[in-house]
């Protein structure tokens, strides 16, 4: 954390434990230095876990959480779902950089049972965090930096602060104001049209019914409704793991059924050995995963699979080299 702003994913954890020292009175002097992945992985941030595997981490902090009667201070690191309907209350909220609408949800989780006099919400910037494929996060933290910015050189431009309507009404219209394309919602086949464009004018419609001399409504109702989707497909794709024994001998009872009823049998037990990949990481692995066109699943070599860390989709060149011959 040399950087007052920029952080890695290593630092949420430090932070939060120096602001709970903090929070006890304790002053504590740290240097902190970047240093190279652990070659094992043992101690590296895990991805795409099988579902088998949630509950076998922090079995200790799982414990404290559903002792009601524990008094110790616990460090609760959690994805945004965290943000959604979970009525949970925390002295302190460290959250990673997004859209300040959901800055907003995970400080609703800071304070709500009066912990502490004054609940602290800090907000991290990641460096080097990959959105790549997350264009709309991209667009969210860029929008929210402004505001952000806009409040520390203006204060008396946001009296309340950065929770403050007028806060939230400038980050929005920042926002969507990068997303005025995409919210035309452009067909895929041809992007040149919208969804808004089927709904009112309807070019094409409209000459057609003039042509005709018909009454008749020139909307597209059916094409529009068939091209929206309230969650867009990101193209996630279930992947199986050969993660043990016991996920092979069900993808092999899989792959040697006669009857649906039965691959459908093995592919709810085999759900706890599925993941979500997207097609970046499904390209990246390559030749590790097994395509199964006959019906229709995706095999992943446990080679691919750490216990501890998740799916990789890295590999030291020495690994490509020796893949498959053994």
């Amino acid at each position: 954390m040399q950087d007052r702003y920029a952080g890695d994913i290593g630092d949420f954890g430090k932070f939060a434990l120096l602001r709970a020292l903090e929070g006890a009175g304790l002053s504590v002097g740290v240097n902190w230095y970047k240093t190279d992945t652990a070659p094992d992985k043992k101690h590296a941030d895990g991805k795409y876990p099988i579902p088998k595997n949630y509950g076998q981490y922090d079995h200790e902090m799982r414990a404290s959480l559903s002792d009601k009667n524990n008094k110790c201070k616990i460090i609760c690191i959690s994805t945004n779902l965290i943000e959604a309907g979970v009525d949970i209350s925390f002295e302190r909220v460290v959250r990673s950089l997004t859209g300040l609408d959901s800055i907003i949800q995970a400080a609703g989780r800071c304070n709500r049972n009066h912990e502490t006099a004054c609940g602290t919400v800090s907000v991290i910037y990641i460096r080097d965090e990959r959105t790549e494929a997350l264009s709309n996060i991209k667009d969210a933290q860029e929008a929210t930096r402004e505001v952000l910015y806009s409040i520390q050189c203006k204060p008396e431009i946001y009296p309340e602060g950065a929770l403050s309507k007028r806060a939230m009404d400038a980050f929005y219209t920042k926002y969507y104001i990068r997303l005025q394309n995409e919210m035309a919602f452009p067909l895929k086949n041809d992007p040149e049209r919208t969804i808004i464009d089927l709904l009112t004018t309807n070019s094409s419609e409209s000459k057609r019914c003039k042509a005709s001399g018909n009454i008749l409504l020139k909307q597209a109702f059916k094409e529009a409704g068939d091209a929206f989707a309230v969650i867009e497909d990101i193209g996630k794709k279930d992947v199986i793991v050969a993660f043990n024994d016991d996920a092979r001998k069900h993808i092999k009872a899989l792959l040697n059924c006669r009857l649906v009823s039965e691959q459908k049998k093995e592919l709810r037990y085999l759900q706890q050995y599925t993941v979500q990949l997207l097609p970046y990481t499904i390209e990246r692995i390559g030749a590790g995963i097994q395509t199964e066109d006959e019906i229709g699943v995706m095999l992943l070599s446990g080679d691919w699979y750490d216990d501890s860390y998740g799916v990789e989709d890295e590999h030291d060149p020495a690994f490509f080299e020796n893949y498959g011959k053994s």
